[in-house]
């Protein structure tokens, strides 16, 4: 959204404040939140529209009493806003998944803008099967990511080539340009950003230690945990996606509270035992096993000094 509207909206909303009411027209001004799109009506997920119920979607089972039935629903938070028709207003694009109740896992992202104040669902399109997205923009009038998709040797549960790809409104009709594709994913895909934990296992941001960080630079992994500044080797396996992290060494300062020692030993302890990376909505997610189980540390983007 631009400077202005932003000024528009926040002045707009301190009038309200002072007892004036938002108009319509600076309500059209506004891109649809998340929350709107998380309880609106898409098209082009299944056959037929489906409501979106916070964030989520379930059909009628196959069988009658059976398990396996058509879902769908919002992808993680990420949410992009700019103009992508021409019309001068900002849209918003989320990203969804879709499942026919198998082991597959379609991935799309759909176009929002506003009617008359309403949530408009205005395109959908399929970014393809198990895709993982890296990031996201919108930039010169058009959606671009960049993903990890299959290549022609990937076996189908794990995509492991490096894309770029884009889509802009030509004659009212979203449009994909040429892919442009990369190498393989590897650790060098990770030098030059910085990640923020925000999630371990199912636990969300406000369970997990704040402020606990991760770079890769070069063929070390470095950040801060809930007390102590760490560093570990990291490199690639045979695999793709698959990585191995050395022993990790941290400094020695006192932690401030009683729980700060116990979180920074499993998040150190994890961070060891992690033996595959990939992604989930732009978020970084590490994989490791400890005790017989598989666990997850899940980063949002902080920087990304490589684009």
């Amino acid at each position: 959204m631009s400077m202005r509207r932003q000024f528009t909206l926040l002045f707009a909303t301190t009038v309200c404040l002072a007892g004036c009411a938002v108009s319509a027209s600076d309500i059209e001004l506004a891109p649809p939140a998340l929350d709107e799109v998380r309880s609106t009506t898409i098209a082009g997920l299944f056959d037929e529209p489906v409501t979106l119920a916070e964030g989520r979607w379930e059909g009628e089972p196959y069988v009658a009493g059976g398990a396996s039935r058509p879902s769908a629903g919002v992808a993680g938070d990420l949410l992009l806003t700019g103009d992508l028709t021409g019309d001068g207003s900002d849209e918003s694009v989320a990203f969804l998944w879709s499942s026919a109740g198998g082991s597959g896992t379609r991935n799309f992202f759909a176009v929002f803008g506003r009617e008359s104040g309403a949530v408009r669902n205005i395109a959908t399109t399929l970014i393809g099967d198990r895709v993982q997205l890296r990031s996201g923009r919108i930039i010169d009038g058009r959606i671009e990511l960049k993903v990890v998709q299959h290549g022609p040797d990937d076996p189908a549960c794990c995509p492991g080539t490096n894309a770029t790809r884009s889509w802009s409104f030509e004659s009212g009709e979203l449009r994909e340009a040429p892919v442009q594709l990369g190498g393989r994913l590897a650790v060098p895909d990770l030098d030059g950003y910085e990640w923020q934990l925000v999630g371990i296992d199912r636990r969300k941001a406000a369970d997990v230690p704040g402020n606990v960080t991760l770079q890769v630079k070069g063929d070390q992994v470095v950040g801060q945990a809930p007390c102590n500044r760490y560093f570990a080797a990291i490199h690639d396996r045979s695999a793709v996606g698959e990585i191995e992290i050395g022993q990790v060494a941290s400094t020695r300062m006192a932690c401030p509270d009683d729980q700060a020692m116990p979180n920074e030993q499993e998040f150190l302890s994890l961070l060891s035992a992690v033996h595959r990376f990939g992604f989930i909505t732009a978020h970084l997610v590490l994989t490791a096993n400890m005790d017989g189980a598989t666990r997850t540390l899940h980063f949002a983007p902080l920087t990304n000094d490589g684009e």
